[in-house]
């Protein structure tokens, strides 16, 4: 398959959004969409810019890690917000995370449900997966005027038509792979825009219900198995219990401790059910 480029056109005929991604900008190359809306004056800043490129030279995921994308064939965006408060930014991030899986499900809808398969989950705090593998990652990046919160940016990187992965990214997947045939990349945002933007709604309103649905989505919600925080693995056998109104997470040991985490990278194992 050639690297096609975005069709804006097509987009913006199918966008149903209020105001998250009405101020839509295209690039065909940069080093960073984050780095690009981060550079932008504030003024030109809309709450709901949207920011993507084809090809992003340097993209970057957590931790400092790049994101290796293929040009041409996935989604690499960034969302603008004025949130205009500092709290709860972690939850943001979540909620975000929670509106892509939604706007995947409500997208792959048929799919899922026709083939029984399995759909797509979090990984507490920014990864989406599928059956284990890797399918977008999201990067949040907060810029304050002093004290003041004057934008939040969340990059969003989510493989769709990249068929190849190097060797030290087995662990990655797209949605090519998944269903067997290139995927339309403008159909596919307009999903996820419309989902995020539902999702920010309810953070902004502070629906109690959305930390629910979030947990929901979290691979291995609710399942006992052990844990690994930053690279140690953790002596005790654990219960992951989802995360809490800051958006932390939260396990239960085995000897009935509850522990929270929050930027810690943590890697949970379910454990299978014995027969």
């Amino acid at each position: 398959m050639k690297n096609d480029l975005f069709d804006t056109n097509r987009f913006r005929q199918i966008l149903d959004t209020e105001w998250l991604g009405s101020d839509f900008i295209y690039r065909k190359e940069t080093t960073s969409t984050n780095n690009d809306l981060k550079c932008m004056p504030i003024e030109r800043l809309s709450h709901g810019t949207v920011l993507l490129a084809d090809t992003q030279l340097e993209g970057r995921g957590q931790y400092q890690r790049k994101w290796l994308a293929e040009p041409g064939k996935n989604l690499t965006f960034t969302v603008g917000l004025i949130p205009g408060q500092p709290e709860r930014l972690p939850m943001l991030t979540l909620s975000t995370a929670f509106g892509l899986i939604r706007g995947l499900h409500a997208f792959y809808h048929e799919e899922l449900a026709t083939e029984g398969e399995q759909g797509f989950c979090l990984k507490w705090p920014n990864d989406i997966l599928r059956k284990g593998k890797k399918i977008a990652g999201i990067l949040t990046e907060s810029v304050f005027n002093g004290n003041k919160l004057e934008r939040v940016l969340i990059g969003i990187g989510l493989n769709v038509n990249q068929e190849s992965f190097p060797p030290d990214l087995d662990h990655a997947t797209s949605l090519h792979r998944i269903f067997g045939s290139p995927q339309p990349r403008e159909e596919l945002l307009g999903s996820i825009l419309k989902n995020i933007e539902y999702s920010y709604r309810r953070w902004h309103q502070h629906d109690k219900e959305l930390i629910k649905d979030i947990n929901q989505t979290i691979d291995g919600f609710a399942s006992w198995g052990e844990v690994e925080v930053n690279g140690e693995q953790f002596p005790k056998k654990v219960k992951l219990l989802g995360i809490n109104e800051s958006g932390h997470l939260l396990i239960l040991t085995s000897d009935f401790e509850v522990k929270t985490f929050t930027y810690e990278q943590v890697k949970f194992r379910r454990h299978h059910r014995e027969s």
